[in-house]
C-alpha cells in the first residue's frame, strides 16, 4: 500500500514535490508512526500544526505571500493575542477542558478500584482490574504549578507517569496514579501512627542511619558512564538470577519490554532534525497562495419533496 501511495504521488505533478517530502520525513521514519515509538509525547500535534498554520495564513495573512518578517511577526503576535484572549474567556466562564474532564472521570473510576500493588525501587508496580497485566507508576520528582491537577489527590500530570494507555498515550492522570496517590496518603497515614509509638532508642538509630545516608548522598563520588553500565548489568544477572518462578520470569519480561522502545524515543527525540528544503524563487508580495485542496461531500443531496 506504501509502494502503491508513492507511485501514484511521484505520477501526480502537482503531487511531486509533496511525494519527495512524504518519503524523505515518513517513510524514512516508519518507526515513529506508532505510538509506542512516541510514548509520554504529550499530544498529536500533527492536526493542531496544520490548523494553526491554516489560520495564520487565511486569516491573519489573509491568504497572501508575506515576505517580510516584521509582517510575519506581527501576524503571529495577534494570534497569540486572541489566542490568550479565548483561555481567559474559558476561565471566566468556568468551562471544563476535556482532560479535565477525563481526569475527573478517573478519580472517580478510582473510588471503586480494589487491587494489589508492590512498591518498587523505582516507584509501584499496580495489577490491573480486567487481566493480568501489570502497571508501573513512577513519581516525577517536580514542583509543578499547572491547572491540570486532580485537588483530591494533590498531583498534576507532571508529577507521576504511567505505562498505561491513558499516562503514556493520552498523557492524562490515569486511575492507577489516582490510586496510587490514595495509597500513599493511607501509608503516610499509619506511618504518622507508628511514629508516635517509638522509643527513644529507635530514635537514636534512626538518627544514625540518616546522618549515613545523608553522607552517601552528598558524597563527591562520580561515576563513569563505563561503570555505571557494568554496574547495571551486575544488578539485572542479580535480579534474573532470583527468578524461581514462570510467573515472575513473565512479570519481568513484560516490564522490561518496554524498555527499549522508550531508549528509541528517546534517541529519536535527541536527534538532530534535518533542514527544511529552501524555496529560492522570487515570489511577487501581492500574490495570492495557491489554496489547499478542501474535501467536500460528492453525495447527491435530496430534497424534502423527494423525501415525500
Amino acid at each position: 500500500m506504501l509502494d502503491e501511495a508513492l507511485t501514484s504521488l511521484s505520477a501526480d505533478p502537482d503531487l511531486v514535490e509533496f511525494g519527495q517530502y512524504f518519503f524523505e520525513y515518513y517513510v524514512k521514519n516508519v518507526k515513529s508512526w506508532a505510538y509506542c515509538y512516541r510514548l509520554h509525547a504529550g499530544l498529536n500535534t500533527n492536526m493542531h500544526i496544520e490548523r494553526m498554520h491554516k489560520t495564520l495564513k487565511y486569516i491573519y495573512l489573509q491568504g497572501k505571500s508575506v515576505q517580510r518578517l516584521d509582517k510575519a511577526i506581527h501576524a503571529i503576535m495577534r494570534f497569540l493575542r486572541d489566542k490568550l484572549f479565548d483561555r481567559l474567556i474559558v476561565l471566566n466562564n468556568c468551562k471544563l477542558t476535556s482532560k479535565l474532564k477525563d481526569l475527573r472521570k478517573r478519580h472517580k473510576t478510582r473510588l471503586s478500584m480494589s487491587v494489589s500493588v508492590v512498591q518498587t525501587t523505582e516507584g509501584w508496580n499496580i495489577c490491573s482490574q480486567n487481566n493480568d497485566e501489570m502497571y508501573a507508576v513512577t513519581q516525577i520528582n517536580i514542583v509543578c504549578q499547572c491547572l491540570l491537577k486532580c485537588e483530591n489527590c494533590q498531583a498534576c500530570i507532571h508529577q507521576y507517569s504511567c505505562t498505561g494507555l491513558d499516562s503514556s498515550v493520552r498523557w492524562n492522570v490515569c486511575k492507577h496514579i489516582h490510586y496510587i496517590c490514595h495509597f500513599n496518603k493511607d501509608k503516610s497515614f499509619l506511618l504518622c501512627q507508628r511514629d508516635n509509638e517509638l522509643d527513644i532508642h529507635e530514635l537514636s538509630s534512626e538518627k544514625d542511619v540518616i546522618v549515613d545516608e545523608l553522607g552517601r548522598r552528598y558524597s563527591p563520588i562520580h561515576i563513569g558512564m563505563n561503570d555505571r553500565r557494568e554496574a547495571l548489568k551486575l544488578k539485572l544477572n542479580a535480579m534474573v538470577d532470583t527468578l524461581n518462578s514462570e510467573e515472575e520470569i513473565q512479570a519481568f519480561v513484560k516490564n522490561f519490554a518496554s524498555v527499549k522502545p522508550t531508549i528509541d524515543a528517546i534517541r529519536l527525540h535527541n536527534a538532530e532534525i534535518p533542514p527544511l528544503p529552501h524555496n529560492k524563487e522570487i515570489i511577487p508580495v501581492n500574490k495570492k497562495i495557491i489554496p489547499q485542496r478542501r474535501l467536500f461531500s460528492t453525495k447527491k443531496k435530496t430534497s424534502n419533496a423527494a423525501r415525500r
